[in-house]
Formats: structure tokens, sequence, C-alpha cells
């Protein structure tokens, strides 16, 4: 049976070569089409998506130009905020920033439909069903809808997403540079790719500004050919030695991965409750629930952290250790200059060699007796921005 990630790619590939206004089609479409194929409810989604459209917000553009060099993202999150800020406060460039707005509209759907014949037009002598025809209708209506945008530069939060994928084809085809930021944790999966990886795969900026040299090292020949990768550095950090801990806590700090991995989660409790540490548990909130019933059931007196940000914590206390596997937080862990070590699951996204590791109780203790003396180059994953 085929992976998602195989479905996307052979899907993906039908637009190979549909061009539209300067706009490569596969690309500009590239993550709707992965969230089709990993959709559950795919009437729905293909309906939902020709009542969508978009609309920049100006209204946090401090002063009237001519011409605008443009920063654009989609989610208000206040980590979010704050990463964006940071590359433009290190950015070399004035960027203006715009929100990008999502609004479903009646309109929408009529338009796109207006759209089939020339769809059809345009993909002649592919076998395209209706599916296929409702993606290219919709992406000429959202194409034709740019109009004339007149940026001098074009940063986004992530190119290879939905309307920022059409603005940074859009200005890639004018000679316009584009950039995109690096946004979370970039690997080469090792298991079952998941949909996170059009990331990078599905990149539509002529560049990427990478956290340090492990996602150039990672990624570099996953992404389009026409995308440059650079070392560019973490924005939030001058030196690693902003994060070092003010208070020892003798306590092992636990990062539970989201729920697809409940299985593992539960093989890795089951070597924790026999070791006899004390342990903080920071849960995924999908796995929330669960592992507060399996605390009770088991009568175990681990602290669930649920009240301060994961951030607030690594920052105030050097923990014993930490441990995760699976997520975006074991990186964190290292940024924060903790005593990381990773559980080995046998369904791993990624492997950090130079980290401490185990997989049974035998090779946690071993784990935690030489994390301390571990070394790891906080610069190789989080390089200092200059």
């Amino acid at each position: 049976m085929k992976s998602n990630y195989s479905k996307y790619k052979i899907f993906k590939k039908k637009f190979h070569g549909l061009i539209y206004k300067g706009i490569a089609l596969d690309y500009a479409l590239g993550s709707y089409l992965a969230q089709y194929v990993w959709s559950n409810k795919k009437v729905r989604f293909i309906l939902g998506l020709l009542f969508e459209g978009y609309k920049l917000d100006y209204s946090y553009i401090s002063k009237k130009k001519n011409e605008y060099d443009v920063f654009t993202y989609y989610i208000e999150r206040d980590d979010y905020r704050k990463l964006i800020e940071g590359y433009i406060e290190k950015s070399d460039t004035e960027y203006e920033l715009v929100k990008i707005e999502s609004e479903k509209k009646w309109k929408n759907l009529f338009l796109s439909l207006t759209y089939i014949y020339e769809s059809w037009v345009l993909s002649r002598g592919r076998k395209f069903g209706v599916i296929d025809l409702l993606f290219v209708a919709f992406s000429l209506r959202v194409i034709d809808k740019i109009g004339n945008l007149n940026f001098k530069g074009y940063m986004s939060f992530n190119s290879a997403f939905k309307y920022e994928s059409f603005l940074s084809l859009y200005f890639n085809a004018r000679d316009v540079e584009t950039f995109s930021i690096q946004h979370g944790a970039y690997f080469n999966f090792k298991n079952d790719t998941p949909i996170d990886v059009i990331n990078y795969e599905n990149l539509c900026s002529s560049n990427l500004l990478c956290w340090g040299q492990y996602t150039v090292d990672q990624i570099k020949n996953l992404v389009p050919k026409y995308t440059n990768i650079v070392n560019y550095g973490y924005p939030l950090v001058h030196s690693a030695n902003n994060y070092k801990p003010q208070k020892e806590n003798k306590a092992i700090y636990i990062l539970v991965p989201r729920s697809i991995y409940k299985e593992e989660i539960l093989n890795l409790f089951k070597i924790l409750k026999d070791t006899g540490e004390e342990f903080v548990i920071r849960p995924h909130p999908s796995v929330k629930k669960e592992i507060g019933n399996y605390i009770t059931t088991n009568k175990l007196e681990w602290i669930i952290d649920d009240k301060e940000t994961m951030h607030s914590l690594l920052r105030k206390y050097k923990f014993k250790a930490c441990i995760s596997f699976n997520s975006t937080a074991l990186f964190e862990c290292i940024l924060f200059n903790q005593n990381a070590i990773q559980y080995v699951s046998d369904n791993d996204e990624f492997i950090l060699d130079n980290l401490c590791k185990f997989n049974n109780i035998i090779t946690f203790k071993n784990a935690i007796e030489t994390s301390v003396k571990q070394t790891v180059d906080v610069s190789y994953f989080f390089k200092s921005v200059l």
C-alpha cells in the first residue's frame, strides 16, 4: 500500500509542466494537493477550497512609500510573531509586515467554476478528471486575483504553504528576489514521511533562510533546484549564552510528542516508571488526557507541566536531563543548553548522532550518566545571526 507521501508525489506530478502567467501550478498547488491527500474528508476539502480567497492586510505598514519590501504571514501566534520580528530586526532590508487574510465567499466558488473551460484548455492532452480540473480552476482564479503587485522585495513566513506559494512564484517570475524563513525543525524524515515535509519539499521562494548547518545538511538534496539554501542563523539568539538556565532541578523533563506516537510513548513510560527518578512530563496537547489517565492508573508521582510554557521552564531550570523524540522540543532542549537525551523508539522521524540515547532501562541509566559530560555544538543547530 502506497504511503500518503507517495500518493502526494504522484498527484503533484500530474500538474508538472502546467504554467499560467509564469507560475508553475505543481508548486503553487503543492500544499493544497498534500492537504487533499492526507485529508479524511476530501469532498469537504475541495468544496472549501473553491470558496477560499485571500487578501492582504496592509494596516501594519508604518509609512507610505512608492515601493515596499514586504514580509507576509498567516497565523497569529506569539512564538511565530517573535520569530518574524527577529528576522525583520536582523535583516538589512526594511521589511513591512503584511498579514494574509483568508476569506470564504460564494463569489469565489462561482468564479472558480468560470475557469473550468480555461483549465481544460490549459491541461489539454492530460488525463485530468473533475478533481484535477477543479484544482487548476482554483489556481487560475487565485493567480488572476493577484493582479499587479509591485513589491521591491518579498519574504514569506512559509513559501511552501498556500497563498505564499503563489506570491513567491509570482515574484520569482518578475525577477524579484524572494526569501522564506525556517519556522520549525527541518530534517530528512527517517520513518513514514508526514505532511510536514512540504515545508521544504514544496518551497517556492528562491532562498530559504535556515537556522543552522544541521538544517542545510539535512535538506540540501531535498529542496527544489531553484531554491538556494542559506545558513543564515537563528534570529532570536545572539549566542547560546543567552539561554543558560538559572536554577538546578533534579527532575528529568520529558517532552512528549503528538498522538500519532501513542504506542511509542507508552513504551517510553514503561521504561521510565521503573527507574525511580523524578519526572516532569510536558505532554503534547493531543495526548494530555491519556497521559493524565496513565499517571493516575499507575499511581505514579509524576508532575504534569501544563501551567508554564515549555520555554519558561527550560530557561528557568537546569534539569538533570531532558528527554524527547519525534518532536522539535528536542532541538529546543539543545538551544537552552539542557542535557538533551533522545529516546530511540524504532519509529523515529530523525536521529541526532551527537546526543546520548536509550531504548531500554539499561541504556537509560547510561544515558543519564553520560549526558552530563556530553558536549553539543549549539551553533550547529542554531547559528548566531551577527
